[in-house]
């Protein structure tokens, strides 16, 4: 599922991207994107600048072996333990003695890892998330595609949820051979690409060589067997339904970005987003049942004891922590050595 969500995941931010602009107060982007509104710095073509170089990003190259778990395991331990020259010349801590990092290696942890899909397991308390993979495997995986909906309350709806069951269900079926470094690196490219010129109906893709709109579209057809497996397990249209408004949608310039591009022509990126803050606070506001609350209630007192409990341990010197937060780390390194 994760090779696969590699190679197609170009789909989730040519579908859903949502952050084609940004304010003018964003520094990253100052020099670099031109203003396309009042006070608002963007590129006509981006969908999600988020997953462009100019937001999460890894700032050193490194990839990491997706071939299995071993693999995966191993060089993110290798990224975690392994001094960054970068980072070395920026020292662990400033003249007064105060950290600026908490490593110099090339990942400070593991989760700084960013990539289309990651592997994960729940982690114990103070559990590294390596250690915790490498005891108990994948409980599931997380897709790290996606933006914000700006026009849902919550940030992501439910035809959303339902649409990205169904793709993550196509990525674990569909034959997955071993990814080769060229392809991870075609992969990432066209990745940048729709991010940054998406938005462009001309787009070619690299890997495959194929306009990117007329592959999303025989993609998004390839999924209906498997919205209507799900339909009928859950007696209902809903997953079917999706496919068929993105569809629509796609042909017809109306995903988000779409909407997005079309209401900063007259208005600032700030003013377009508190508008709608605005509007998801009224709703939101609206009073819950008397059941909803009360689950709330409890949730919000179990939260608060737990935070009090920790609170009241005794706590270790931050530095006597840190020199010995990796120690795990250590012997799985030391570990896969051995079996690779």
């Amino acid at each position: 599922m994760v090779r696969n969500i590699q190679r197609h995941g170009w789909l989730i931010c040519y579908l859903f991207g949502a952050s084609p602009a940004v304010d003018q107060s964003f520094h990253p982007a100052q020099g670099i994107l031109p203003q396309i509104a009042p006070h608002t710095l963007g590129n006509p073509h981006a969908t999600s600048l988020r997953m462009s170089e100019l937001g999460y990003q890894n700032k050193l190259p490194y990839n990491v072996n997706l071939n299995s778990l071993d693999h995966y395991i191993r060089d993110l331990t290798t990224a975690v333990s392994t001094p960054a020259p970068t980072y070395q010349k920026l020292g662990l801590k400033d003249p007064q003695g105060n950290y600026q990092q908490i490593t110099i290696n090339i990942l400070q942890i593991s989760n700084e890892y960013y990539s289309a899909a990651r592997p994960k397991t729940p982690i114990h308390p103070n559990e590294l998330p390596l250690i915790a993979l490498s005891q108990r495997g994948i409980t599931y995986v997380e897709l790290r595609l996606l933006d914000t909906n700006p026009y849902d309350p919550c940030g992501i709806s439910l035809e959303q949820i339902h649409f990205l069951e169904t793709f993550m269900l196509w990525m674990l079926l569909q034959p997955s051979p071993p990814l080769s470094a060229e392809e991870q690196h075609y992969i990432n490219t066209d990745r940048l690409r729709i991010a940054c010129c998406g938005h462009d109906d001309t787009l070619q893709l690299t890997h495959p060589k194929q306009n990117a709109k007329t592959l999303a579209t025989q993609q998004l057809e390839q999924l209906t067997p498997i919205a209507q497996q799900l339909d009928q397990q859950h007696q209902s249209q809903r997953y079917t339904q999706s496919l068929t408004n993105l569809q629509h949608a796609l042909t017809h310039h109306q995903l988000i970005r779409h909407h997005i591009h079309q209401s900063l022509t007259s208005q600032s990126h700030i003013d377009w987003a508190q508008q709608l803050t605005q509007q998801h606070r009224q709703q939101l506001s609206q009073p819950l049942s008397p059941s909803q609350q009360h689950s709330l209630d409890q949730q919000r007192d179990t939260s608060i004891d737990a935070y009090n409990t920790l609170q009241n341990q005794p706590q270790e010197p931050f530095d006597t922590y840190l020199q010995h937060y990796f120690d795990p780390l250590n012997s799985l390194k030391n570990h896969n050595l051995i079996n690779h």
